[in-house]
């Protein structure tokens, strides 16, 4: 039976409404189309082409908790550690919080990555930093913060740069092993260190996510950044224990749903990942370029576009938010790239909510001592001095 028969004997004799018998008519004739005559998709498009055409184009926004700051005006502490006595750290960061609010910097995220975080209930996990941060101080640190009016969030690098993380060093079975047996040791800067951990072992996730619970319990952060940037050698068919033979955008898409659904389903808290790896050729070099897992992941994760250099425009950084997904622009020490990226992130924020800020990244582990002294024009390191620079140049561009 042809579907046009079936549609003719289907119209035929209705007496019913117009709208009751258009919607009752469609209901039969897809019954009959899948069930007997299994039509292809662009059969079943054309059928209901008039109905995707009339219905209203629902572009997603996104409500934040009353703590979160909009727009977004943050900065990333890299290898947040203790100076001196945890008094002597106080007291630096109040000054560090004074100085960054008088730039309306209104977001502050600890960087706990580096081996800087004493944990007390991960197996195995120690501090490898000379002056790590306790559960104690980093309440208080975040207490600051937060009485001063800032959005507080923590960064642990979840997957990538694990050659400069603790989580391999404590467990290196579970670093990612190649087809041929061999450990993957892909970032070029460290080319003997896993820079990767095996995402399917099953083992691995509980001790990330055990650290991240520490981090939360002790931060208490409005946000929660698993990083993720940079993942070189990343690819599912080099990949030993990827039995399944999935491919790279489908091994990296359920990966991070595994963390959204700790991170966020189960924690509360938004997600944050660095978003280079979904660039069609991510971090301007060779690399991961997982564009399919866009519409593989869930919308709610915020995705921190970074980029060093200057262009006119930077095209994913519109490609994510008009996907749906929060974005943020971080820029870290070049004024005139700074200005670049920021100019053309605020252009996207005046047509797209989902481009709700941005982030600047620091990269040198003295922030917390020396960045407050060169944004007050009194001191500070020659690092700091250039991230002072960048922010005196952008800080009223997003608003």
């Amino acid at each position: 039976m042809s579907r046009r028969l079936i549609t003719a004997r289907f119209s035929q004799g209705q007496t019913c409404h117009k709208n009751r018998q258009s919607a009752l008519t469609k209901v039969i004739i897809t019954f009959f189309l899948i069930f007997i005559v299994p039509p292809s998709l662009e059969a079943m498009e054309r059928i209901f082409k008039k109905d995707l055409e009339n219905t209203e184009k629902v572009i997603p926004t996104y409500s934040f908790d009353k703590h979160i700051s909009m727009p977004l005006r943050g900065i990333l502490l890299f290898n947040t550690q203790a100076e001196g006595s945890d008094k002597q750290t106080i007291h630096q960061f109040k000054a560090l919080v004074s100085a960054l609010k008088s730039k309306h910097i209104n977001f502050v995220i600890f960087d706990m990555h580096w081996g800087n975080f004493k944990y007390e209930k991960t197996p195995k996990i120690s501090a490898t930093s000379a002056h790590p941060i306790d559960k104690t101080l980093a309440s208080q640190l975040s207490n600051i913060a937060k009485k001063a009016g800032m959005t507080v969030g923590v960064r642990l690098n979840f997957l990538s740069h694990q050659n400069f993380g603790v989580l391999l060093k404590a467990y290196p079975e579970y670093a990612w092993i190649q087809k041929n047996g061999a450990p993957l040791t892909a970032d070029p800067r460290t080319k003997d260190t896993p820079n990767l951990w095996d995402p399917l072992n099953p083992g691995v996730n509980k001790i990330a996510f055990s650290m991240a619970d520490e981090l939360i319990d002790a931060f208490h952060p409005d946000i929660f950044h698993a990083g993720m940037d940079e993942p070189w050698g990343f690819d599912a068919a080099n990949l030993k224990s990827n039995k399944d033979h999935l491919t790279t955008d489908q091994l990296y898409a359920s990966i991070i749903k595994a963390y959204h659904a700790h991170i966020t389903e189960t924690r509360g808290l938004p997600m944050m990942i660095w978003a280079d790896s979904f660039e069609p050729i991510a971090n301007r070099r060779d690399g991961l370029g997982a564009t399919k897992a866009l519409d593989m992941i869930p919308k709610d994760i915020i995705l921190s576009y970074w980029h060093y250099s200057t262009y006119r425009r930077y095209p994913p950084m519109w490609t994510f938010a008009e996907k749906g997904f929060r974005v943020t622009a971080s820029p870290w020490n070049d004024v005139q790239a700074a200005k670049a990226l920021l100019k053309d992130a605020q252009k996207l924020r005046s047509v797209n909510g989902n481009m709700i800020g941005s982030i600047y990244t620091t990269w040198s582990s003295d922030a917390l001592l020396n960045l407050a002294p060169a944004l007050n024009g009194t001191g500070g390191s020659d690092n700091m001095k250039k991230i002072a620079d960048v922010i005196n140049a952008t800080e009223n561009i997003i608003h």
